[in-house]
């Protein structure tokens, strides 16, 4: 507030005060100050009351003000002292205002910012007990299906039912880990109209039945390469925003389609670049943003929704997704008619599948080596053994790193492959158990595996590409586990997938 805040003021009459400061009740009424419909319970004027009656000093009393100054209307949040002061032997109340509206907004932020971290701690650890359950279900799932010619034909549509829930479930996961900082993109070339009919269902259920949900879809439209998990948090976050700009209902338009740019670069995007994009809208008939509010759309922390109602994180997470997958957003907006998110991702050429990789894909890699499997959960070590010696390996099964390290003394030439959790319990990780082993047998195979991502083991990681690891998330599909070990066995190559 130049001119009055962050310096004292003596103020005679007192009821200048509200002039002085641009207070909006004063404004607007030609009384003046004290005779707003507020001014009764006025902070300022019951601590300048007080003062000037009692002879007490008020100290660092915060308040809430709706001023107006230079013409623009504004929501302060002051601290307020004042002491009595004697000035040409007449006593006169001083006045100190101090602006601590940032201040305060930026200990809010701080403490959002605290919240979403624990929330984020809690998410990761939840996701990570949750991939071992789905890495069970999943694998005994796929064991009972390898057998699927001895079972009617309804069963086995049964079983392919519960590992495609899995998946599904598994996807949500990853969300969750991405919540918590925890995941890396998980890569590969998929279809966004694909994304958009499998969300569909979900979507509808989450507008409710007064808006309208319309999709529609480019005839080819380019592949693009990301994380299908990320891509559908960016669509679900757009629909929920959309839904809450028509509290009375509407209709939300899904589309997508192929985009070429030339070379110049779009005003407002230095990202943008030249090439073959595809292009998802979403709009919808709602209130539109405010034209002041735009800019700020992708702050994080900043929503113009009720104290409950939002984080303010679920835009500043779509823009950092975007630009995660090269892409950028564009926004029409159009105040009281609705608004529209113009998302651009590179696009890439459909994969094609060779026939060579399809007879690849009908033999599952088997093998005769031996493996020592260590996997803290019980379940999941006893499906993946089982696994491993339906396709003919020899396996030693360790609860734990020193478990593990009491079967090694005892098989250490015998053993071609270890297979071990990243995070165990006790005071031996699955990383320090590889170096352990790798020290006493240089050629000895290593595959790690994680309920996390590839990416939160951080050191561990990097130090699994140096050891020409391979690594696998939890839970994973069979044959993807038994490949990777297949793949790791013949060659030194490292692989994340």
């Amino acid at each position: 507030m130049a001119g009055f805040l962050d310096v004292p003021l003596l103020i005679e009459p007192p009821q200048r005060l509200g002039e002085l400061l641009g207070c909006l009740d004063v404004l607007e009424d030609r009384r003046g100050c004290g005779f707003g419909k507020t001014c009764e319970t006025c902070p300022l004027k019951l601590a300048v009351r007080k003062t000037s009656e009692t002879g007490q000093p008020c100290l660092q009393v915060e308040a809430d003000l709706i001023l107006r100054q230079t013409g623009i209307r504004r929501e302060a949040r002051v601290s307020i002292s004042t002491a009595l002061v004697r000035l040409d032997d007449e006593p006169k109340v001083l006045v100190c205002l101090e602006d601590i509206t940032r201040r305060k907004l930026l200990e809010e932020q701080l403490r959002q910012a605290q919240k979403m971290e624990a929330v984020g701690l809690l998410a990761g650890g939840i996701a990570h007990d949750f991939n071992n359950l789905l890495g069970v279900m999943r694998g005994n799932a796929e064991l009972v299906l390898m057998a699927a010619d001895q079972f009617p034909q309804d069963l086995k549509h049964d079983l392919e039912q519960i590992v495609s829930a899995t998946e599904r479930a598994a996807s949500l996961a990853r969300q969750l880990l991405a919540f918590g900082r925890k995941q890396v993109l998980q890569a590969r070339p998929f279809s966004l109209n694909d994304v958009i009919v499998n969300l569909a269902k979900m979507l509808q259920r989450i507008i409710g039945e007064n808006i309208h949900l319309q999709c529609v879809y480019a005839s080819d439209p380019p592949f693009i390469h990301g994380d299908i998990g990320m891509i559908e948090q960016v669509l679900v976050n757009l629909v929920v925003n959309a839904r809450d700009a028509m509290p009375r209902g509407g209709k939300i338009r899904l589309t997508t389609d192929r985009v070429c740019l030339e070379a110049d670069p779009i005003q407002g995007h230095p990202e943008a670049q030249a090439g073959e994009f595809v292009r998802l809208s979403v709009s919808d008939t709602g209130t539109g943003i405010p034209p002041e509010v735009l800019p700020r759309i992708f702050e994080p922390f900043f929503t113009t929704k009720a104290q409950d109602k939002g984080t303010g994180l679920g835009l500043s997470m779509v823009y950092g997704i975007i630009r995660q997958h090269q892409g950028w957003i564009e926004v029409t907006n159009q105040p009281g008619a609705g608004a529209r998110f113009d998302i651009l991702l590179p696009g890439m050429p459909a994969p094609v599948l060779s026939a060579d990789a399809s007879k690849t894909k009908a033999t599952i890699p088997r093998g005769t080596e031996r493996i020592l499997l260590v996997e803290d959960d019980f379940s999941v070590a006893e499906v993946t053994r089982r696994l491993l010696e339906t396709f003919g390996y020899r396996v030693w099964k360790a609860e734990s790193a020193h478990e593990a390290l009491e079967i090694w003394h005892e098989h250490a030439s015998e053993v071609d492959l270890l297979l071990t959790d990243i995070l165990m319990p006790g005071n031996l990780t699955g990383r320090e158990l590889a170096e352990r082993l790798r020290q006493e047998n240089p050629r000895l195979k290593i595959v790690f595996m994680s309920g996390y991502s590839a990416g939160v083991g951080g050191s561990d990681l990097d130090l699994a590409a140096e050891m020409g690891a391979c690594f696998l998330p939890k839970p994973c599909d069979s044959r993807i586990i038994l490949e990777t070990i297949r793949r790791c066995l013949d060659n030194h190559t490292s692989s994340v997938l």
